[in-house]
């Protein structure tokens, strides 16, 4: 196919092609976090070990705490009627 076409189309198709030999492994890799929870994704690791995950997080969790710096949280919920 690259014979058929200009030389400049030609060095642009061989750009666009992906290089061989240049990419990392990509494997399966077991994620452990500090709370206990583990599950795998897929990385270039073997394994991970982590501090917080989203079973642990407060914003995942639903414990997340609002610090309300000089009553701006009712000042909001107050001016649009939440």
């Amino acid at each position: 196919m690259l014979e058929q076409v200009s030389s400049l189309t030609q060095k642009l198709l061989k750009g666009l092609m992906m290089r061989k030999d240049i990419h990392p492994d990509y494997k399966e890799c077991k994620v452990k976090c500090a709370c206990g929870n583990e599950f795998e994704i897929r990385t270039n690791k073997e394994e991970m070990t982590i501090d917080i995950c989203n079973e642990c997080h407060p914003f995942f969790t639903g414990s997340e705490r609002s610090v309300d710096a000089a009553g701006r949280i009712d000042k909001f919920k107050k001016k649009y009627n939440l």
